[in-house]
Parts: structure tokens; C-alpha cells; sequence
């Protein structure tokens, strides 16, 4: 026992300390030689929205100095503005030699003094090697190539030192005249913006450099810019972080030292400023940040293993404390749902402070707080949808079924009757020949001491109640038929009706749906449950009866049932079933102790039983098929049921908010609280799961339009919700197969039903966000199919939605700069996110379309069930012969 318990322990020591432990290995030996040849330096500290930064002080510029004066020789600026001016004589003081440099806006009038104020700080310092006369001025269009020409030659008229500006190394191909008006080129050479991986990144900046000096022979190359940035989104192949930049850098230093090329590493110090102009990476280019702590070394240890360490060791506590959550009560668990519980509380202990461990190096400007907030809020919530799933899993799969009982037979023993059972069938507006056959399976019941009432509640037209009244006096004394109108409250209204005319010496109260037709032994099979003094509520499952009649039919019975084979049976095991109304029975006393059926919520069944548990009562599941109901026609009807159920249990979390968190005395137990909490969670989830969809759109629409400020989400956005989504389908899909014990045909159509209700759901719970109540709106039944366009109305929000996720892949993919695996993931998440939308679109479609389905397959329980419909439907024409 102890060893069982103590592996999964070991094994997430074990994983931790290997992950960690290769996160902090060197991956290039240190460099040797005589440094850095030069650094590109601005003395900014803070962050800031404008293009430069604010006057930087001489105290600042001082100490930066004093840092890089025994690392390099040589400095490149790019102002003679905002306090740089005073960079030659404080760089000559530490001996440092100075390319300097004039930024060029656009602004002739603000060019032309920067101008000439290089120049004459040139000629007053004699630690000056070269000019630079503009930056990226071409590239970024601030000037025309007559202006930049003017302003070359200006220069070089009135200095003896070399002159140059700064380009790219393509915008050199590109304007080949330029070379013309310079000294010598000063190239920028950054394989990052150009996708290319770090492993091939040295190797092609070198082919790139050997391009440039062939198509200009005879002229000097000088590299004004090489470097790679430490955080960022991924561009095609290019990843940003500390590992990648320390590669690059080293490799680089090396084969530049071995070649004699001179450059300038990009840069000194980290810039946050850039963000504005440049999206986050901009920030991360510097090899010191901006309190200038080195972000790499450019020799000796790659990591610090201490820090290393202790994450190492905070992530295997956080994975063991996860574990432990997920098996609090998990004593019945068999070791391989150990297993499957144990894996992932590795995997997102180390996540959590890989996370942590990325968002700490981050400045924190106020796009980048908001982004963290949203991404920290959005992460937990999905961490805990996820942990609830997985939970949910395992235990269906392989947790103790210890209180899962088989149906008690009722009878005559000491001290036990036949208890009177009084069955309440609440009606509205059905097709008359439906409750018909409803009544008469009931007149079958093979139980001696029972009544059923039948609520016809305001149905308006007496030509569907009318026969209904007919065959209940036909029955005989049994059954008793309440037609009211201006009856409120819905269905718990007419139930509430049915329970004041119930007959006093009933002691059960049984409720069935309208469109039921039950098994002769269901009373005789259920009711001994109730010897029990304790129990106050048996549940059955929902079945249904048609579901081999057509396609649509065939994914929705199979989505039903996943829920009552395992998720049902999982909750019975803490006594935390929820009530579904059909096919349960309450013992009277309780139901009338606890006030009835709450009327101010469309979902009474489940509500009800929340308040028989918080009563201290316990509550009964029987996984055995007594009775089946007809599914919906159409889609239409299918996303509206589950429209009601998912709004009502909202009302019921906020009008129970106090029971579900312990605020309000109740004899809930907490595994009680968190079973009908994790029953709606999913749901919560996907109230979540509408908002990231109007939100992928909306940033991606931005991303198109403003692709130089707005970037890829990284993967600590996108890898979350991916997770969780294919979590979802594989325990759905796993479910169908193993609990619902389906061929894989159904098992494919379930998971797709269920699929196809995402949106709907979602909708639901923000509806409820915003409102506190909902009319009741009954599935119809019977009813005529409508064409391909109503169907195609019914669903073209969905439609609409896919439409717009899938254009907004396809843009990101082919429209927007290489985005390696950052975009890859988005445009995952994107069509992701599409997908149940398409499955709600093919439900709709396959709700319109004629023939039989093709996944025909019955579990073995509906088979038990189905086999008694022959029986019901001779015994219904014999019964209607004779009435005639």
C-alpha cells in the first residue's frame, strides 16, 4: 500500500530534477579570447511610450560605462540627443573608443540639427572613429533615398572621418547606389526577424555577409547590429529566450573572432521602450537587463543551478500537493488511474513554475500586467476544468463502485408492503398519442399499490388533451387527469398541483416525463431501495428509445447516456447524484418537508435534490435502464433543451452559492459541494470558451491590421485551452467506448453531439451572467422536420463563428509574418475553436436528412429496454380495441 502510494512521489522528484536539471546544462563550451568587440549602447533604464527615451544623466551613462569598459573597446550610439552627447567624453574617460550616431526622424528641420550636432561633437572628440548618419532610416521609410543621400553627403563634406548609415543587409541589395555615399556599410545582421533557427543562424548570417562583399567589392563591412533576443514570440523557426540567445551569441563570438569581422553586438542593455514600436521582443535584445544584471555571459556557466534547484524542488512539491488533491479521496483508485492522475499533476507542477520562471524576467509595463492578468486568471481557470475532467475520468474508468447497489425487489417481508407510489406525469402541449402510450405502459406495471396523475398544464387546445382524459378514465380508478389553466411556475407548477391532489396514504412520489414508456418491473425493481430509513431519493437513468431511427438521433442518445454510465455512477459513490426529474422517485415526507418543487427555476429537478442532500438525506443511483423517452426531432429543439438545463443550473448556483461554499449551515459534505460543483464546472467552461472565441478573432483581426505592434500569442496562451480541448474529446470519446460500452461508430457520433453543444451552453451561462430568470420551453416531441434552410438559420451563429475562426487561422498562417510554433499553435487554437461549430452545423444538417443510421449499435442495457417496446405497443392496441 505504501509503496503504491509512495511511487507516483519518486517519480515526480525523479521528473523534476531531470527537466530541470537538462534546463540548466551549458550547451557551448565558454568562450576564450580577448571579448566583446562592441557593444550598441543607449543608456535607457525605464520604460516609456515615445521613440526615444528621456535625457539620460551623466551619473547614469557613467556607471554604465564603468560595466562595459572591461568587456569591450568600442561603442556604437545612435544620437547625439537626449543626453547621449555626453557619451564620447565619458566613453574617452574609460577608453572606449565611439561610433557615433545621428537619428534621423523625417523631421528636416530636427534632422538637420541632429546633423550638426555630430559633426561638431565629432570634431571635439577624439575618441570618435566613425559616423553613423541614420538607423533603418530606408527600412523603416522615415526618409526617401534622395534624403538620406543629402544628408550622407553633408556630412562627409564637412568631417575626415569615415561616414556610414545602417541598413539591413537586403536594403544594401536593394538600393545598391547608397554604397556610393558611404565609406564603408554598416550592415545589420539578425537572422531572428527572418525565422531562421538558432541552429543554422550563425551559419546563414555569414552567407548573408559573403553576399553583401561580393555584390559590393572593395568596400568595407562593418556589422552594425547581430544579436539574438531572450523573450518574444517565436518568428518561423526562430524561438526567443535566454537559451537561444546565450547559443547564438557564443557561436557567433566565436566564428566572428576566428574570421576578424568587426560588429556590434545588439545591444548592451535591454530597451523596454521598443515594445511600443517593435511588440515585446524589442525589450529583450540587450545582454544585460535594465538594472544590469547579465541576462548571459558570454563565458563561464550557462545557468545558476541553485535557482535551478530550488525550482526543481517547488515544482515537485507543487506536483505532489496536486496528486494529492486529485486522490484525496481516491483509496478505491487502481494503480494505473493512479498513474493517469500522477502524469499530469507532473506535467503542470513543472508548467506552473516554468510559467512563473518565464513571467519573472518580464518588465512589467501595463500591457504586459494586463496580458499577465488575463493569461494568470484564463490558466487557472482552465487548470482547474482540467483537473476536474481528468478527475472525472479516472474515476469512471477505474475507481471502486463500493455503493453502486443492484434494484432491490419491493415485497412482503417483516416490517415492508407495497409502500403506495403516487407517479406525476406533467404535461404540456404533447401529441396526445404520445402520453397515450405513456399511460398504458403504466396501467402494465407489475405492482400492486400505485396511482398516476396526469397535469395537463394550460395546454390551449383541447383537441391534444381531451383523449388524454378519455383513455385516463378508460384506465380506471388508477389515474386521475388535472387539466389546469393560469398555472405558474412551469413544471414545477404543475408538479406542486399533482403533489397537493396526491392520495394521502401515498408514501413515494415517482416522476415521469410525458414521452416515457417504462418497464413492467420498474416500482417492484426500485422501491425496495426505500427499506433504507435514510434514503429519500432513487434516481434512474434517461434513455431513450429512437435513437436507431436516424443519424441525428443515434449521436444524441449516445451523448445522453455517456453521462448517466459514468458520470452518474462516479457521483453516487459520495451520495452527490443530481436528480433528473424523469424516472426518480422521493420519499413524500422529504419532498414536503423541503417545500416541494422550487417554481423561480427552470431546472426543479436538480434543485430539488440539492436541497434533499443539504437536508442530510441520502440519495440512490440504479444504472439500469427501467424506461425510455423519445429524443428530439431537430437540432433546434436538442441546443434548446440543453439551454434550459445548463441557464437553470446557473440560478441554482447563485441562489445556492451559500450550500456549494460552505457559508450556509447545510449537512452537505464537502465531496457532496464539490461533486454539483464539478458537474456545472465544464459548463462554466464553456461560457469561457465563447469569450477566447470572440477574443481570438478580435486580436487576430488586430494582429492583421497592425502586424508590427500586435504579435502571435505565445504557447503559455495557447497551449492551455489546446489541452483542455483534446482532454475533452478523448474523454468523451474514451467514456462512449468503455462506460457506454458503444461500438466506435457511436462512440464518434456521442462525442460529436456533445461537441456540438459548446456554443449553446455557452450562451447559457453568459445569458445567466446577465439575467436572473427564463421561461420553461418543453422539448418538443413529434414534430414535423423542417428544411435545410430553417435548420441552417438555427445554427447560423455557429456558422458565422466558424466561418470567422477558420478565416482567422487561415490569415494568420499565410497573411502574417513567420510565426514558427507561436503561430502554428495560434492557428491550431483558431480552428480548435471552430471545430464544435462545424459539429453543431453537421448535427443541424444531419437533424433534416431522412434514413436509417448508420451506427445502429445498442449498449447491452438500451437492448434489455428496447426489447419491451414489442410488448408496449400490442398491449396499447389491445387496450385501445377494447375501449372502442
Amino acid at each position: 500500500m505504501y509503496k503504491t502510494r509512495l511511487q507516483p512521489f519518486a517519480g515526480m522528484v525523479l521528473f523534476s530534477a531531470v527537466f530541470w536539471a537538462l534546463s540548466a546544462l551549458p550547451l557551448v563550451p565558454p568562450v576564450s579570447g580577448p571579448g566583446v568587440k562592441g557593444y550598441a549602447y543607449s543608456p535607457s533604464r525605464v520604460v516609456f511610450e515615445a521613440e526615444r527615451g528621456p535625457v539620460a544623466s551623466a551619473a547614469t551613462i557613467e556607471s554604465d560605462l564603468a560595466l562595459l569598459a572591461g568587456q569591450t573597446d568600442t561603442l556604437r550610439t545612435y544620437s547625439v540627443a537626449a543626453g547621449l552627447a555626453q557619451v564620447p567624453r565619458l566613453a574617452h574617460a574609460r577608453g572606449l573608443r565611439v561610433t557615433l550616431g545621428a537619428w534621423l526622424s523625417g523631421d528636416r528641420s530636427a534632422d538637420r540639427v541632429e546633423r550638426a550636432r555630430l559633426v561638431a561633437l565629432a570634431e571635439v572628440s577624439p575618441n570618435v572613429n566613425r559616423l553613423v548618419v541614420g538607423n533603418e532610416s530606408l527600412l523603416r521609410q522615415r526618409v526617401t533615398l534622395a534624403e538620406l543621400v543629402g544628408h550622407l553627403d553633408a556630412v562627409r563634406a564637412t568631417t575626415d572621418l569615415p561616414v556610414t548609415t545602417a541598413e539591413p543587409w537586403h536594403v544594401w541589395l536593394q538600393f545598391p547606389e547608397l554604397a556610393e555615399h558611404v565609406d564603408l556599410m554598416t550592415v545589420h545582421m539578425l537572422p531572428y526577424w527572418e525565422g531562421v533557427p538558432v541552429s543554422e543562424a550563425v551559419d546563414y548570417l555569414f552567407q548573408r555577409l559573403r553576399q553583401v562583399r561580393e555584390r559590393f567589392p572593395g568596400k568595407d563591412v562593418l556589422i552594425g547590429e547581430v544579436g539574438w533576443p531572450s523573450r518574444g514570440p517565436s518568428r518561423g523557426g526562430a524561438i526567443a529566450s535566454p537559451r537561444n540567445q546565450t547559443l547564438f551569441v557564443r557561436q557567433f563570438l566565436v566564428e566572428a573572432e576566428r574570421r576578424g569581422v568587426e560588429y556590434f553586438l545588439m545591444e548592451a542593455f535591454d530597451q523596454p521602450w521598443k515594445i511600443s514600436i517593435e511588440g515585446e521582443v524589442g525589450a529583450y535584445w540587450g545582454l544585460f537587463d535594465t538594472d544590469r544584471q547579465p541576462r548571459m555571459a558570454v563565458a563561464g556557466s550557462l545557468r545558476d543551478l541553485l535557482t535551478y534547484l530550488m525550482l526543481a524542488v517547488l515544482s515537485a512539491l507543487t506536483a505532489g500537493l496536486l496528486f494529492l488533491l486529485l486522490t484525496l479521496d481516491g483509496s478505491g483508485l487502481k494503480p494505473i488511474g493512479r498513474l493517469w492522475l500522477a502524469l499530469p499533476s507532473i506535467v503542470l507542477g513543472n508548467a506552473l513554475f516554468w510559467a512563473l520562471y518565464d513571467h519573472a524576467g518580464r518588465y512589467s509595463v501595463a500591457s504586459v500586467r494586463v496580458s499577465a492578468a488575463i493569461q494568470g486568471f484564463a490558466a487557472c481557470a482552465l487548470i482547474v476544468v482540467m483537473l476536474v475532467e481528468l478527475h472525472e475520468w479516472v474515476e469512471s474508468r477505474w475507481g471502486a463502485r463500493r455503493r453502486l447497489q443492484p434494484p432491490v425487489q419491493a415485497g412482503p417481508d417483516p416490517g415492508n408492503d407495497f409502500p403506495m407510489v403516487s407517479i406525476h406525469v406533467p404535461a404540456y402541449n404533447e401529441p396526445p398519442e404520445l402520453l397515450v402510450d405513456t399511460l398504458r405502459t403504466l396501467a402494465q406495471l407489475d405492482y400492486p399499490n400505485y396511482e398516476v396523475i396526469v397535469v395537463d398544464n394550460n395546454t390551449p387546445d383541447q383537441a391534444r388533451w381531451r383523449p388524454v382524459e378519455g383513455v385516463c378514465r378508460a384506465l380506471g380508478p388508477r389515474f386521475r387527469f388535472l387539466h389546469v389553466e393560469g398555472l405558474t411556475g412551469y413544471k414545477a407548477g404543475a408538479l406542486n398541483l399533482a403533489l397537493r391532489n396526491t392520495a394521502a396514504e401515498a408514501r413515494l412520489v415517482a416522476v415521469l416525463d410525458s414521452d416515457y414508456q417504462v418497464r413492467p418491473d420498474w416500482l417492484r425493481a426500485v422501491v425496495g431501495c426505500f427499506r433504507d430509513p435514510a434514503v429519500a431519493l432513487v434516481q434512474g437513468p434517461q434513455d431513450y428509445r429512437d435513437g436507431h431511427q436516424s443519424l441525428f438521433k443515434s449521436a444524441c442518445t449516445a451523448e445522453y447516456a455517456t453521462f448517466f454510465a459514468a458520470g452518474m455512477v462516479t457521483r453516487n459513490e459520495r451520495n452527490a447524484i443530481i436528480q433528473h426529474g424523469t424516472m426518480s422517485l422521493v420519499r413524500r415526507e422529504v419532498l414536503e418537508a423541503v417545500d416541494g418543487w422550487a417554481e423561480w427555476t427552470i431546472t426543479e429537478d436538480a434543485e430539488l435534490g440539492l436541497r434533499i442532500l443539504a437536508a442530510g438525506h441520502q440519495s440512490v443511483y440504479l444504472n439500469e435502464r427501467f424506461g425510455q423517452g423519445v429524443s428530439p426531432d431537430r437540432f433546434a429543439d436538442y441546443a434548446a433543451q440543453r439551454f434550459r438545463w445548463a441557464f437553470g443550473a446557473m440560478q441554482i448556483m447563485r441562489a445556492h452559492a451559500g450550500l456549494l461554499l460552505g457559508r450556509t449551515r447545510a449537512r452537505l459534505t464537502w465531496g457532496q459541494r464539490y461533486h454539483y460543483a464539478a458537474g456545472w464546472l465544464p459548463w462554466l467552461a464553456d461560457g469561457l470558451n465563447l469569450i477566447v472565441s470572440l477574443l481570438a478573432i478580435g486580436w487576430s483581426i488586430l494582429m492583421l491590421m497592425y502586424p508590427t505592434h500586435l504579435t502571435v500569442p505565445s504557447a503559455l496562451w495557447t497551449v492551455p485551452p489546446l489541452t483542455l480541448f483534446i482532454l475533452r474529446l478523448l474523454k468523451a470519446l474514451d467514456l462512449q467506448l468503455s462506460c457506454n460500452r458503444v461500438g466506435l461508430d457511436r462512440a464518434l457520433l456521442g462525442t460529436l453531439a456533445g461537441l456540438a453543444l459548446t456554443f449553446t451552453v455557452g450562451r447559457a451561462v453568459l445569458s445567466a451572467c446577465v439575467r436572473t430568470d427564463m421561461p420553461f420551453v418543453r422539448t418538443p416531441k413529434h414534430t414535423r422536420p423542417h428544411g435545410m434552410a430553417a435548420a441552417l438559420r438555427g445554427v447560423r451563429a455557429e456558422l458565422l463563428l466558424a466561418m470567422a475562426l477558420v478565416s482567422c487561422a487561415a490569415a494568420t498562417r499565410h497573411l502574417m509574418p513567420p510565426g514558427g510554433i507561436d503561430a502554428l499553435l495560434w492557428s491550431g487554437l483558431l480552428l480548435a475553436l471552430a471545430l464544435p461549430h462545424f459539429a453543431a452545423l453537421g448535427l443541424a444538417v444531419a437533424g433534416v436528412l431522412a434514413g436509417p443510421s448508420k451506427a445502429e449499435g445498442l449498449s447491452p442495457a438500451m437492448e434489455r429496454v428496447a426489447t419491451i417496446e414489442p410488448e408496449f405497443e400490442q398491449r396499447c392496441h389491445s387496450d385501445h380495441a377494447r375501449s372502442e
